[in-house]
């Protein structure tokens, strides 16, 4: 009888009296008893199959979290600047001049072909004369002798000292799908719009003609 015989044999017994059958069987035919290896559990099993998986999503987390935090976008990107942390820089040229050069939309108050004196500023950060905190363009109508200023932030950013102006009430009006925001209070006329990339603060004292003519003037500079 071949050892395969004594196997099959022992099969058939019960579970209980398998190794000491196996081993007096073989004894009995001067067969040397070899140890069975011990089945492995299912967990043993179950874990060495999911070991190479979890290793694979460990390495695709590695790769993907820093890229997917890398490029997250900042639910509030506004920044919120102090007067006190701007140096004034005086500019040679005028707001429509700056934009043509630096290919930028803005607003403008085209009163320059009758100006009798155009000073345009810009304030910048302290620590960093590229970062513009606002452009700020004083006007003086030779015509009428009515003196403007605009101030010009772009939408993410606000000033101290604008916070005047952001919180008055205001009418409003929309003109060529342009939102215009005006208030007449005492001699001050002021106005705000919000247009493209920017923020337009107006103000004029007793103009000639109304805050809202100006507005609207503005808009046509862009849209026409």
């Amino acid at each position: 009888m071949k050892e395969r015989d004594v196997h099959n044999l022992i099969e058939r017994q019960d579970e209980e009296g398998k190794k000491a059958l196996y081993a007096r069987v073989c004894s009995e035919l001067g067969i040397e008893a070899k140890a069975k290896p011990a089945p492995r559990s299912k967990r043993a099993l179950l874990w060495r199959a999911l070991v190479p998986a979890l290793s694979f999503c460990i390495i695709c987390l590695a790769i993907i979290l820093p890229v997917a935090f890398g490029n997250r976008v900042d639910p509030n990107p506004n920044r919120y600047c102090l007067s006190a942390d701007c140096v004034e820089v005086s500019l040679d040229v005028s707001i429509k001049e700056y934009a043509s050069q630096n290919g930028k939309s803005m607003l403008y108050v085209d009163w320059y072909d009758i100006a009798e004196d155009v000073k345009t500023k810009s304030y910048v950060n302290k620590n960093d004369s590229s970062d513009i905190i606002f452009l700020d363009e004083y006007i003086l109508n030779g015509e009428t002798g009515d003196a403007v200023r605009i101030s010009i932030f772009d939408k993410h950013t606000y000033l101290d000292t604008f916070d005047f102006l952001d919180n008055k009430t205001y009418e409003e009006d929309v003109y060529k799908n342009v939102h215009l925001r005006w208030k007449v209070e005492m001699q001050q006329n002021l106005g705000l719009i919000s247009y493209g990339d920017y923020r337009y603060y107006v103000q004029i004292s007793e103009p000639s003609e109304s805050i809202v003519s100006i507005l609207k003037g503005m808009v046509d500079t862009a849209v026409q």
